[in-house]
């Protein structure tokens, strides 16, 4: 991880600049999420997320309230 982390963050910020591979290190079930929008670790998941939605057109509205959610029930 090019990150040290231990749990997703729930700030949107900070969710868009961490790179996919860092997003699905932390949270496994990330990917499940992501893979539907053509999100995967293809280019070994080097890409932040802000920049793999803009390249898809994937609206943050979509994406970001789920990965939050999953964020948040992974700190209960």
């Amino acid at each position: 991880m090019s990150q040290s982390i231990a749990s997703l963050p729930t700030s949107e910020a900070d969710l868009d600049a961490m790179t996919i591979r860092d997003i699905t290190d932390v949270e496994p079930r990330a990917l499940e999420l992501l893979a539907p929008f053509g999100i995967d670790l293809c280019c070994g998941g080097g890409h932040p997320l802000g920049e793999a939605l803009d390249l898809h057109g994937i609206d943050r509205k979509l994406v970001m309230p789920q990965l939050i959610a999953l964020a948040v029930d992974a700190k209960r």
